[in-house]
């Protein structure tokens, strides 16, 4: 998002934030180039296709957004962008009618939309993680699952009381719980909705089982298991011909040594009175013809609920396509070893890891995981060489969960670490919202040095020199910092404390080990990290440290409770206590016009914002009688250095931006845009154009 640096606003003239990408991601490597549409761009949790028209689907990321595509996902738009649903979307389903009407489960409860995604509503009674939602043919009947199902004994951590099969028969407007429980997956019988499959467990009950209803839901039979053991699990049904009585089941049996439970992929062909289990394990966990993929999956189950998809193709009832960490195609019900079958994650790199929803119409296929959607016009056959018809469709979904950020002084480059997807490096040549995958996996980083704007650092992956263009050649440099690496965490550690006088000139709280162990110590390199040396040894966890602009000579740096000072360019130093709060993870801002003036902000404390215009000796606390922002946690500060002193507040939870200036008495809210669920990763200044941007989840 972007607005403007430093005006004199008020509530009407706040500029409005908006999403600049990523919207799509490439890849870029020194050794192996460029390659458009890669798949390492957000994590897309559910998705489905309308029947009545396949052009038409709905998905939902694990970032709490919803889109939309009228292209087959070639380009997919926010549905109201400004709405919340929540942490993650669970759950999403298309009415089998009219595809503008949408229902979304998140982990807040149930939502619907009749107006294409436009705007939403939310059902009051249901408040808990929903896990599927169906509609009966005749729109009238909604049936719902909910229940917290991340891990195998997992419950739901809010209200579990309030869990179970939830049931609508007048179109959605309200809702009765039929059982108490946690319900996994439920499908309705092709043809005849009447017939509800609903897998799971009810309350008291360790196993879970197949429930069968012949009235749409209004009541079920005693159950039978699928398997012996088994908790988690999703289910599939098909709607190609001969198909209707056709059932999967991907489940996990819980099992001593697996983290989640051993898998099982299962077929009924007799409406789900009877099962067979497909699945092929061995004594050698390697051997190719075992079902599952000996990464991940076949030892542990892969991430059990968390990573878990069915789909059955639209006209054979035999095709089955289903997946954990890896994804696999089987064309023989369920059958076949890995090595023949798997068409991504761990055992095929053809398709980013981490499977988490499906969606098929007659044998196209769209796949949703970790990386994106991948989509497939016939349903991911391989070919004799074994080659697949594949395409990444994902431009337009703007997902990415940032661990890390980093924004250009002087040019618009902005890099940062994001879960599951790793570094991205977007720049103002690249055109607005495409982004470059460079590497690393889900770190905290995310730097542009000052010396070189095209020049960027991750931790994880190395320091690279991006091209002009997109397409252009990067040059790499994987050995800066490689032994004392900036000490990263989320919100509270990354941040590279750069000299203003010399560029190359970076003090930062140093790591080392494979895990990044902290130092708690105060590292320098006049080099930007081919060469470093111990500056200071304070023995605490320095969050950030900053050079005074009106005097370089002086630098601050924020410990846990104290601050640390030298004024003569880090020669010494003294230390003195930070206001008295409660919370951690302070950081601290240095008016770029007064080296003795300082802000302190403080996570996790309603209230914890505190300046020092006399380095520190006394502190006032400016929101202590604002009856309003003394009730709110912050995490980020920015001051504008401008000729009104303006000062943006981020807030510790959610995402939300407040502003004031010497011009105004009241603190104004500045987050008109900002998705309210989103967490404020990092609130940074583009200085040469005067815009404040913010990396959110």
């Amino acid at each position: 998002g972007l607005t403007t640096l430093g005006t004199n606003s008020t509530p009407a003239n706040t500029n409005k934030w908006r999403n600049i990408g990523p919207y799509s991601t490439d890849y870029n490597s020194q050794h192996e180039g460029y390659k458009p549409s890669y798949d390492s761009h957000a994590n897309v949790f559910r998705i489905d296709v309308s029947k009545t028209n396949p052009n038409i689907l709905y998905s939902g990321a694990e970032t709490g957004a919803v889109f939309k595509t009228t292209d087959k996902g070639k380009n997919w738009t926010a549905c109201a962008s400004d709405y919340n649903f929540g942490a993650n979307i669970t759950a999403i389903r298309i009415d089998p009618k009219d595809p503008n009407t949408v229902w979304v489960g998140s982990t807040l409860g149930l939502f619907v939309s009749d107006d294409g995604g436009n705007s939403f509503r939310r059902i009051n009674n249901i408040t808990t993680t929903v896990n599927s939602i169906r509609v009966s043919d005749d729109r009238k009947t909604v049936t719902v699952t909910t229940g917290e199902s991340h891990k195998l004994g997992g419950g739901n951590k809010s209200d579990n009381r309030k869990d179970g099969f939830y049931r609508s028969t007048d179109s959605g407007k309200t809702f009765n719980r039929i059982i108490s429980g946690i319900f996994y997956d439920h499908e309705l019988k092709p043809n005849n909705s009447n017939v509800v499959y609903l897998y799971g467990r009810k309350q008291g009950e360790w196993y879970s089982k197949l429930y069968i209803s012949n009235n749409g839901g209004g009541s079920f039979d005693n159950g039978r298991e699928v398997l012996s053991g088994a908790r988690i699990g999703r289910l599939a049904v098909s709607d190609a011909p001969n198909g209707e009585n056709y059932i999967y089941a991907l489940v996990t049996v819980q099992k001593k040594g697996y983290h989640y439970g051993e898998p099982h992929i299962l077929q009924s062909t007799n409406g789900g009175q009877s099962w067979t289990d497909k699945t092929k394990i061995t004594n050698n966990i390697s051997e190719y013809q075992n079902t599952f993929c000996p990464t991940i999956d076949a030892p542990n189950g892969g991430q059990g609920y968390y990573d878990m998809m069915i789909g059955v193709s639209g006209t054979n009832p035999e095709h089955v396509i289903f997946g954990l960490c890896s994804a696999y195609c089987s064309l023989n019900g369920g059958e076949g070893g890995y090595k023949d079958t798997a068409i991504g994650g761990y055992c095929n790199f053809k398709m980013h890891a981490d499977m988490q929803d499906i969606a098929i119409v007659g044998d196209e296929v769209w796949i949703a995981n970790d990386g994106g959607i991948k989509y497939s016009p016939n349903f991911f056959k391989k070919d004799e060489n074994g080659n697949m018809t594949t395409e990444n469709r994902v431009k337009g979904i703007y997902a990415s969960d940032y661990y890390g950020f980093g924004q250009g002084w002087n040019e618009d480059v902005m890099v940062g670490g994001r879960w599951h997807n790793g570094d991205a490096v977007m720049m103002e040549n690249y055109g607005e919202g495409n982004a470059v995958y460079v590497g690393g996996v889900e770190q905290a980083t995310g730097y542009v040095m000052v010396s070189n704007p095209k020049k960027v650092y991750f931790s994880d992956a190395g320091m690279f020199t991006m091209p002009n263009n997109i397409d252009g050649k990067l040059n790499a440099d994987y050995f800066a910092f490689d032994r004392k690496k900036p000490y990263e965490a989320l919100r509270a550690n990354g941040f590279l404390g750069t000299d203003p006088r010399y560029a190359q000139r970076i003090l930062y709280h140093a790591a080392e080990g494979h895990w990044g162990t902290p130092l708690r110590q105060i590292w320098e390199t006049l080099d930007e990290g081919t060469n470093y040396s111990l500056l200071y040894n304070p023995s605490d966890n320095i969050s950030n440290i900053e050079f005074a602009r009106s005097n370089p000579n002086v630098i601050y740096a924020c410990g846990q409770y104290d601050i640390y000072k030298s004024i003569n360019n880090g020669q010494s130093w003294t230390s003195f206590k930070m206001p008295q709060f409660n919370g951690f993870f302070p950081t601290i801002a240095v008016d770029p016009k007064n080296e003795n003036k300082i802000w302190v902000v403080q996570g996790y404390t309603n209230g914890g914002v505190a300046y020092s215009e006399d380095s520190g000796q006394t502190w006032v606390k400016p929101l202590e009688n604002d009856a309003d922002m003394k009730n709110i946690a912050f995490r980020w500060i920015v001051l504008a250095g401008d000729e009104h002193n303006g000062v943006y507040l981020g807030s510790d939870e959610g995402s939300a931006v407040y502003y004031k200036d010497d011009t105004m008495d009241k603190w104004i809210n500045y987050s008109n845009g900002l998705p309210p669920a989103a967490r404020l990763t990092r609130l940074i200044p583009f200085f040469k154009e005067g815009k404040l941007r913010a990396a959110t989840s």
